[in-house]
């Protein structure tokens, strides 16, 4: 999570380039700037530019966004995310069709950047922008999550919190209240503990029943809990699954495994810490 700007990046980006998804197999669904697997053969995201609703599907250029491609396709104006596809070969992609809803990627013609790393990442600092997978078929625990998110405010007022992430009926839930600034992980009962701020962090949770753990950048915020027992049958990111209580922030990357990942979690720490 250092300032890594264009030279780190151009180091990422050659043979020693690192695969998440295949240093670490199984993902359940998984999304990214870059590529998670090299094996996968499909696009990052689906845009759809302003300036005349026309969408077009981005691909990858050495392995990470092609930005190139995607500041020609909106030129001089915005683009926002209408897909943002799963690269674990589940096709567990998520989206957003509501054009108020959609997260922003490009403006002005310059594709967004996180204001840390200076890499490409998707802002959802506008009010209740969210993405959403369609329902799957409900998943038990254990289920693990590992997502690189920067927080733009801590503030949630009106709201009581702000949703990170949470499911479609049956919710395994990561949110965030304001004061305290605390963590919340809930599915079925509500944790709180840690801090939240405004800065860059790499997040990993594991919904495990009667010891759920959360931890940012590798340090526990909530350990061992008896969080409930949901479920999981679908993803809602950045919001409810309603779409309101959204996220004022911006993410780069997002994994779910539907197993539990404690084990990895260092070596998934330090993999996309590298790189963000």
């Amino acid at each position: 999570m250092r300032s890594i700007g264009i030279i780190a990046s151009s180091i990422q980006i050659g043979a020693g380039f690192d695969y998440f998804g295949d240093d670490y197999a199984g993902g359940f669904a998984s999304y990214g700037m870059k590529k998670i697997k090299a094996a996968y053969a499909g696009s990052c995201l689906r845009v759809r530019r302003t300036s005349d609703s026309t969408e077009q599907d981005i691909g990858f250029a050495s392995n990470i966004l092609d930005v190139a491609s995607l500041e020609t396709f909106c030129a001089a104006t915005d683009g926002y995310v209408v897909k943002w596809y799963d690269q674990s070969g589940n096709t567990r992609d998520l989206t957003q069709a509501t054009t108020s809803a959609q997260p922003k990627i490009v403006t002005g013609g310059t594709v967004i950047k996180n204001p840390t790393n200076n890499l490409p990442t998707l802002d959802l600092t506008a009010t209740d922008v969210y993405l959403q997978t369609a329902s799957w078929t409900a998943e038990s625990q254990p289920c693990s999550y590992i997502w690189v998110m920067e927080l733009s405010s801590t503030t949630v007022a009106p709201d009581p919190s702000k949703i990170i992430f949470t499911g479609i009926s049956n919710k395994q839930q990561i949110h965030y209240s304001g004061s305290p600034s605390d963590w919340i992980m809930n599915s079925g009962t509500s944790h709180t503990g840690g801090n939240m701020d405004t800065n860059l962090h790499i997040m990993f949770a594991l919904f495990s029943n009667p010891s759920s753990y959360l931890y940012k950048d590798n340090v526990a915020e909530i350990s061992a809990v008896a969080s409930g027992t949901n479920t999981m049958d679908g993803l809602t990111l950045g919001a409810r699954n309603d779409g309101v209580r959204g996220t004022n922030g911006y993410f780069q990357e997002f994994h779910m495994y539907d197993s539990d990942q404690i084990a990895n979690r260092t070596g998934m720490y330090d993999d996309l810490n590298a790189y963000y």
